[in-house]
């Protein structure tokens, strides 16, 4: 889905009066979302979990300008090439309530994530014009100031005295 989305952004009008000439935009490659959480039990309905999250993905970007036309053949003449790089990693606490229902090995749980979120953006740069240059841009992002906050609601099975799944 992610990627998806990158690839309807860099269809917009937005996107593409960033550059020159015609754009190609390929090479769509990364990693999905992957969360990996755990939880320890302080009291019978209170625990205390930690989250851990990252993505990542990567694209690239030609622009293609000054076209050359010679009756039927169109070609250009320079290039510019963009390599993106995105990446997003997450720590964060997670202290929960349990509410246990009716089975003994199954509760609902109210808790509230918060951690730090780190997003950064490279972007490399090359060109077959060799009197075009780039500026460095890397650039660190994070948003909203690094700090996120996510509410949970969930539902967790157990499968014996300390292994049991989660449904959030």
């Amino acid at each position: 889905l992610y990627k998806d989305i990158v690839k309807l952004a860099t269809e917009t009008e937005l996107f593409k009066k960033q550059f020159s000439g015609k754009l190609e935009v390929n090479d769509f490659k990364g990693l999905p979302p992957v969360s990996i959480k755990g939880e320890y039990g302080l009291k019978k309905y209170f625990g205390i979990g930690i989250s851990v999250s990252s993505w990542n993905m990567s694209f690239n970007v030609k622009d293609f300008y000054n076209v050359l036309r010679a009756g039927q053949i169109i070609a250009t003449d320079e290039i510019d090439t963009y390599k993106f790089k995105i990446s997003s990693t997450s720590f964060g606490i997670r202290p929960n309530l349990h509410i246990p229902i009716d089975a003994s090995d199954v509760d609902i749980y109210l808790g509230l994530g918060v951690g730090l979120t780190k997003n950064s953006l490279n972007i490399d740069f090359s060109s077959t014009d060799v009197n075009k240059v780039f500026p460095n841009l890397n650039y660190d992002l994070s948003l909203p100031g690094g700090v996120y906050f996510a509410p949970t609601l969930g539902v967790r099975k157990y499968f014996g005295k300390n292994f049991g799944m989660n449904f959030e």
